[in-house]
């Protein structure tokens, strides 16, 4: 008997270097995408728990606890490093396998061909493509349930112990990492019993695997729902709007195409599954063993096997989800294999180059226009706006968010995603919930292993700590009633200067951040500029000595007696001894609020800077303050507001001598 043909290399790295692209494609779509909530939550919890307990300790939780939800990535981050992308490489690396693996998968059924449309389909698909590469257990669930029931039909098809090792590795690793594998064993397990010819005596060692397997994944099962119910608040329902909402996830693009083939594919399936004439002939197997020795209907098995296994999939857990609400759609990517394979059975049906055209069709939308099915925040852009304007030495931080995963996340980003170097007594935090008003934070854990510093509606704490800042910048998620009280306790003390909303992809709101300025205790009236203007304070923040090409910079605290009707500015002036300006500044004070918008009774922050001419010569230079409107229309000239006393004695000056400065030889 001459041995089967091997294929050709061409035709062995052509699923190979599909693979690759698919994954640089991916990869290239994540390239410049921060951190998802969800992900630096998981991300940070890793970090801080294994700095407290150590490695070992925190993977072993897995046995006994919730945490770690994804074992095998916190030992890549520990090892490797935090950034996105080395921890999304972790992902790339496991999705690698999970498309390896699901190519074996179909190919085993249908021939290679077949297995390279899958392939195509599997990995262009949006949901597939989006959660797979995040840094969370999605890519492990992927590969469960593609990998799972490759490993179980191989395991039946031949039995030995590098099968039965790989079995329970694809089904036990996976299944630690998302509790959702129990839904793919329990759909196999179902098809196997009612396809596969079972002999309880022959083989009773295969089946005491599968059963071990199963009580092993049962166990995970219990910590997730025994240790916080499994329940979660933003799943989606059981009813019309849940299986659209659901449909919107899961939908090939281009759409029509893709439903063409689910529906074809579907049908032939269930033809397929009819009942056959006895003298039909079986579809030709693998030469290692014949399915006809192993499958009651050899004729229809795989097409049985593909339908019943996708509406399980469908169905247990929305079947669930009634009594625990527990489902999103990222969850289904448990159904995308079956879905792709049920799909690509019309495809075959099609001439060679409508399948190539249609597989085209399909990468199109994957390479130009990238699907994010979960929004993100504009983290790194508050980063960069923080490690670009703050003083991490001397100024505070705090974060008010209604929800604790917003904390979290902008948590991680401002202790570990950042060049400010905060830590946890760094950062002051509101939320609008309790560290127990969840059931996890980020999962279940011991709480002493994670201080996040959580003072939830503690407004008694934020005196002490903001007691000696000059500049607090303050991070905003979604509001809520008792924020308000917060927000009302740091204004009474300090001024808001800035506020810039960063939008990214926020499905909630943008997150604001805030700039502060604590109002000086003895802010009282000095000067009045023309009838109306109060300058309460003033305050050189660089010593009179400077150096040319040095720089200074100025607070100006002010009033109003009653509101303004034009918009004034501000002009910071270094004058030479003759009285010349050498060099000024002018600007609108009062940061976010132009003078238009100011009322009595409340203070206003300026800050200006002036740069020193590098050619300046050494002398004493005077440094002066004056306001004037604004022009408002073309051609008219600035109206100069005289200077008053604060009692109201009127002068002739237009600039107020504050000190000089000095330019040493």
């Amino acid at each position: 008997m001459s041995a089967p043909s091997q294929p050709s290399l061409a035709r062995s790295l052509l699923p190979a270097l599909t693979i690759l692209l698919l994954i640089v494609v991916q990869a290239q779509h994540f390239h410049n995408r921060a951190y998802r909530q969800d992900e630096a939550w998981d991300v940070h919890y890793a970090l801080q728990n294994i700095r407290a307990v150590g490695l070992p300790e925190h993977v072993a939780q897995v046995l006994y606890q919730l945490p770690p939800p994804n074992f095998l990535q916190d030992i890549w981050l520990h090892l490797f490093g935090h950034h996105e992308r080395i921890v999304r490489f972790f992902s790339a690396l496991m999705t690698m396998l999970t498309l390896a693996m699901f190519y074996r998968l179909a190919a085993d059924l249908y021939g290679r061909r077949f297995g390279w449309l899958a392939l195509v389909l599997l990995g262009t698909s949006s949901l597939f493509a989006f959660y797979s590469h995040e840094a969370r257990p999605y890519a492990a669930l992927a590969l469960g349930a593609a990998g799972f029931p490759w490993a179980l039909l191989r395991f039946l098809r031949q039995p030995n112990r590098r099968r039965g090792l790989f079995l329970s590795l694809v089904t036990i690793l996976p299944a630690f990492m998302h509790p959702y594998l129990a839904y793919v064993y329990i759909a196999q397990v179902l098809c196997l019993l009612l396809f596969a010819r079972i002999n309880l005596r022959r083989q009773s060692r295969q089946i005491a695997l599968v059963l071990a397997l199963g009580i092993v994944i049962a166990y995970r099962v219990m910590l997730n729902f025994g240790g916080h119910s499994g329940s979660i608040s933003h799943n989606i329902n059981t009813d019309w709007l849940g299986l659209r909402e659901l449909y919107d996830h899961l939908h090939f693009r281009p759409e029509a195409l893709g439903l063409f083939l689910l529906a074809g594919g579907s049908l032939f399936a269930l033809w397929k599954c009819l009942p056959r004439p006895a003298n039909r002939r079986a579809p030709s197997q693998s030469p290692q063993v014949p399915w006809s020795s192993l499958m009651r209907r050899p004729a229809g098995w795989r097409e049985g096997w593909l339908l019943l296994s996708l509406l399980l999939l469908l169905a247990l857990p929305l079947l669930v989800n009634l009594v625990v609400p527990s489902v999103t759609p990222r969850h289904f990517l448990i159904t995308l294999p079956f879905i792709v394979l049920l799909a690509c059975l019309c495809l075959r049906q099609l001439p060679g180059y409508l399948q190539l055209l249609a597989a085209l069709f399909f990468c199109i939308p994957f390479v130009f226009q990238f699907r994010s099915h979960s929004s993100n925040g504009a983290y790194w852009e508050i980063i960069d706006h923080l490690e670009r304007y703050a003083d991490p030495a001397n100024d505070h931080f705090a974060v008010m968010a209604r929800e604790l995963w917003e904390n979290i996340a902008i948590n991680y980003y401002l202790q570990e995603g950042s060049r400010l170097g905060l830590g946890e007594s760094d950062i002051f935090h509101f939320s609008g919930q309790e560290l127990e008003a969840i059931a996890s934070a980020p999962i279940r854990f011991d709480e002493a292993l994670l201080d996040t510093r959580y003072f939830p509606d503690d407004v008694t704490l934020l005196p002490d700590y903001l007691a000696d800042s000059q500049r607090l910048w303050l991070m905003l998620g979604n509001s809520y009633p008792a924020g308000e009280v917060m927000l009302a306790a740091i204004e009474d003390e300090f001024s808001l200067y800035s506020a810039v909303t960063f939008r990214g992809e926020t499905y909630y709101r943008g997150l604001e951040i805030r700039e502060y300025r604590r109002q000086p205790h003895d802010a009282a009236p000095r000067l009045r500029f023309g009838e109306d203007i109060f300058l309460l304070a003033w305050r050189l923040n660089n010593d009179r000595i400077i150096a040319p090409c040095d720089s200074i910079s100025v607070d100006t605290w002010w009033s109003v007696a009653q509101p303004l009707d034009k918009l004034y500015s501000s002009t910071l002036v270094i004058a030479a001894a003759d009285g010349q300006g050498v060099i000024n500044s002018d600007a609108v004070p009062g940061g976010i609020y132009p003078t238009p918008l100011w009322q009595p009774g409340q203070l206003y922050f300026d800050e200006r800077e002036l740069k020193l001419p590098c050619g300046l010569p050494a002398g004493d230079y005077p440094l002066l303050l004056g306001m004037y409107a604004t022009p408002g229309a073309e051609g008219e000239s600035p109206q100069n507001l005289l200077i008053h006393s604060a009692d109201g004695a009127p002068s002739d000056r237009q600039l107020e001598y504050l000190t000089t400065l000095v330019v040493p030889p």
